[in-house]
C-alpha cells in the first residue's frame, strides 16, 4: 500500500494520467477521479490523501476542519450542559419556592391597647397600605411588607394586630409605629400564636386542625388566601380581646373564693362592696355590648369569609368563653349581693340596738323623773305634817 502511495506521489506533477485525470489545487491535497473500474482504488487514495498531504504530515485544513467540528460539538455539549444546569437551577428555585410555600409559618396576634385612634397616619418603614376596610370592621387596615409580601392586619377597635409570616424585626417596627395611636395602653402585651401552611393542592380549601398539631391550612389561590387571612384575623382579634376580661374575672373570682373560705365579710366596707358590684356591672356591659359579639357587615357581602370567620370563632371558643365569663360574673355578683345583704342586716341590727338603747334610756329617764316627783311630793307632805304639829 505504501509503495502505491509513492508511485502516486511521483506522478503528481504530470498533467494527465492513463485511465484517469489528475486534478489538484496548490497547497492542497490531491484529488483523483476515474472514469473506469479503478474507482475503488482512487476512492481509497482520495480518502487517504484527505488525511495526509504530500509530505506525509497531517493536513492543516483538515485539522482545522476537524478542530472546528470538534470544538463545535464541544460548544454544543457545553451549551446543552449549561441549559441543563439552568433548567436544574430553575427546578431547584421552583422547588425552593414550593418548599417555602409549603413551610409552616407563624401567625402572631398581639394585643397592646384598648383601642387605636382611627385617624392613623403615615406607615411603618418597609410597609405599604393595601386596603382600608369599611367602618363595620372598625376601619381595619391591611399592610403589606414590601420585601416579602407578608401581611399585617391592624384592628383599631380592638387595639390589636395580626401578622402572617412577618419576622420579629419587622413586627416590632409596626408596634413602635402604633404606639403613637394607642388609647389606654395595656401594661403588658397579650400575645397569641398560631401556625399556618399554604396548601399545595389546588382543590384544598381553608381548614384548621386541632390534632395532632394546631395548624391553619390556607388555599393555594392568593385571592382566596387574602380573604381567609382577613376573616381569620378578625376572629383572632376578637379572641385576644377577651384576655383582659378573663384576667379581671379571675381576680374577682379569687376574691370571692377567699370570702367563701375564710367567711370573713366584716373586713369589707359598704363602699368597697358597692365598688365591687359597680365593677362587675361595668365588666358585664363591656363584655356583652362591645364589638366582640358582633359580626361585621363586611361578611354579609362576603359569605365565604363569614364561614371562615365563624369557623375561627368556634375554634377559639369565643361564644363559650363569653358565656362562661357571664356565668362567673353572675355568680360573683350573687356572692357580693349576699355580702351586701349581710352588711345591710348587720347595719339594721345595729340600728335596732341603738333604738332599743334609746328606748331604754328614755324609760330610765322617765322613771328617774317620776322618782324625783315622788320624792319631792313626799318631802312636801312631811313638811306640812311638821308644821301642823
Amino acid at each position: 500500500m505504501f509503495n502505491r502511495l509513492i508511485k502516486f506521489k511521483n506522478v503528481i506533477n504530470n498533467t494527465t494520467l492513463k485511465g484517469g485525470l489528475l486534478t489538484s489545487k496548490p497547497n492542497s491535497c490531491p484529488h483523483f477521479t476515474s472514469n473506469n473500474n479503478n474507482s475503488e482504488i482512487f476512492n481509497t487514495v482520495n480518502r487517504f490523501y484527505g488525511s495526509i498531504n504530500i509530505n506525509g504530515n497531517k493536513s492543516v485544513k483538515e485539522k482545522k476542519d476537524i478542530n472546528s467540528s470538534v470544538s463545535g460539538n464541544n460548544n454544543n455539549n457545553n451549551n446543552n450542559n449549561n441549559n441543563n444546569n439552568n433548567n436544574n437551577n430553575n427546578n431547584n428555585n421552583n422547588n425552593n419556592n414550593n418548599n417555602n410555600n409549603n413551610d409552616i409559618q407563624d401567625c402572631k396576634v398581639i394585643y397592646t391597647s384598648r383601642s387605636y385612634r382611627k385617624s392613623v397616619e403615615n406607615l411603618p418603614k418597609g410597609f405599604s397600605l393595601q386596603k382600608v376596610f369599611d367602618s363595620s370592621t372598625g376601619n381595619a387596615r391591611w399592610l403589606i411588607e414590601q420585601e416579602t409580601g407578608n401581611s399585617v392586619f391592624v384592628f383599631p377597635s380592638f387595639g390589636s394586630i395580626v401578622s402572617w409570616g412577618v419576622k420579629e424585626d419587622s413586627l416590632n417596627q409596626v408596634l413602635n409605629w402604633l404606639k403613637a395611636y394607642e388609647s389606654k395602653s395595656l401594661p403588658n402585651r397579650h400575645v397569641d400564636r398560631y401556625r399556618f401552611k399554604i396548601s399545595s393542592a389546588s382543590n384544598q380549601s381553608f381548614e384548621i386542625n386541632k390534632r395532632p398539631e394546631e395548624i391553619i391550612y390556607l388555599s393555594k389561590s392568593e385571592r382566596d388566601q387574602d380573604l381567609e387571612k382577613f376573616s381569620s384575623s378578625y376572629a383572632f382579634a376578637q379572641s385576644i380581646s377577651l384576655f383582659p376580661f378573663e384576667d379581671r374575672v379571675q381576680q374577682l373570682s379569687e376574691t370571692a373564693e377567699d370570702i367563701s373560705i375564710t367567711g370573713q365579710i366584716s373586713k369589707f366596707s359598704k363602699i368597697e362592696i358597692l365598688r365591687q358590684l359597680g365593677e362587675q356591672l361595668r365588666l358585664k356591659s363591656e363584655l356583652n355590648l362591645s364589638d366582640i359579639n358582633d359580626t361585621p357587615e363586611y361578611f354579609w357581602e362576603n359569605p365565604e369569609g363569614e364561614s371562615i370567620y365563624n369557623a375561627i370563632r368556634s375554634h377559639c371558643e369565643i361564644n363559650k368563653r363569653i358565656r362562661v365569663m357571664n356565668e362567673k360574673i353572675n355568680l360573683i355578683s350573687n356572692i357580693y349581693e349576699v355580702i351586701n345583704d349581710e352588711q345591710k342586716h348587720n347595719h339594721s341590727i345595729r340600728l335596732e340596738r341603738i333604738i332599743i338603747f334609746l328606748i331604754a334610756m328614755e324609760i330610765f329617764i322617765t322613771l328617774l323623773s317620776k322618782y324625783d316627783d315622788y320624792s319631792s311630793k313626799k318631802k312636801d307632805q312631811q313638811q306640812q305634817q311638821q308644821q301642823k304639829q
